[in-house]
């Protein structure tokens, strides 16, 4: 009486269990020690399946400023509430959030996530670096040349199957060659500085052009109040649509003299 004792047992779950808590059946077989009659107790136990989760990143590409990441989950576990979250780190900024939810994931599933994603270790390339950074509003670009491979550390926050946050650390190589060609594809050479410029010229006057044209009119209207107000002091008669006429009274005043 009041004894106990621990029994260890090897259980193994079938591989397509789903994660959860399951029934397991005990059964106990003793012998009364009064009466001498064998009996049994049926019990059961919780037994939770878990399992690992991973995730498996890899850069996808680079368009018009955004930098897309495809995360897998390459794990026997679905995940919840993930979200891919990019760390402070040198040699890396992010313009705008820095981290984005994702939504869960099953086994195999997979989605993209994109950010702003700028590298800070930038250079002068042939003198028109600050041009396409203006005129392309997207990465800064790198001032290595070839496919240089950067680092950059990407962090997986997940809910598990028992409820638990966990946080999971990638790094994730970058070519920052791509980058270059996904954010630059008005050419390069001399004559593309001319290109950003008539690029940059271009915007600005579709931008402004309403405001030009208003400005143009409002001169123009001056410019005739003006004349009607100074033709008016000399002949009281004088009406302002005769503005239009001008030239005609000029002519005569010039016959007349």
């Amino acid at each position: 009486m009041g004894e106990t004792v621990e029994l260890s047992y090897k259980i193994i779950a079938d591989s397509n269990a789903e994660a959860g808590l399951y029934k397991l059946l005990l059964s106990l077989g003793y012998e009364d020690s009064v009466t001498g009659t064998p009996k049994t107790i049926i019990t059961k136990a919780g037994l939770y399946v878990g399992g690992g989760t991973d995730f498996d990143v890899a850069f996808s590409e680079t368009s018009s400023g955004t930098t897309s990441f495809t995360i897998a989950n390459i794990g026997s576990n679905p995940s919840f509430s993930v979200s891919v979250i990019i760390p402070q780190q040198e040699g890396w900024k992010v313009s705008g959030s820095n981290s984005m939810i994702i939504g869960n994931l099953n086994t195999g599933d997979y989605t993209v996530a994109s950010f702003s994603l700028e590298s800070s270790q930038t250079g002068v390339i042939g003198g028109f670096n600050g041009i396409i950074n203006r005129t392309t509003n997207s990465q800064k670009i790198p001032a290595q040349s070839g496919n240089t491979q950067n680092s950059l550390r990407i962090q997986i926050a997940y809910t598990n199957t028992m409820g638990e946050r966990e946080v999971l650390e990638k790094e994730v190589a970058i070519n920052t060659q791509s980058m270059i060609n996904g954010t630059v594809t008005a050419g390069t050479g001399t004559n593309f500085a001319g290109r950003v410029r008539g690029t940059n010229q271009n915007n600005f006057f579709s931008g402004y052009e309403w405001y030009i044209t208003l400005l143009a009119v409002l001169a123009v209207v001056s410019l005739l109040y003006r004349k009607y107000k100074k033709e008016k002091l000399l002949n009281p008669n004088f009406k302002f649509e005769d503005v239009f006429r001008m030239k005609t009274i000029f002519k005569k005043r010039s016959k007349s003299r």
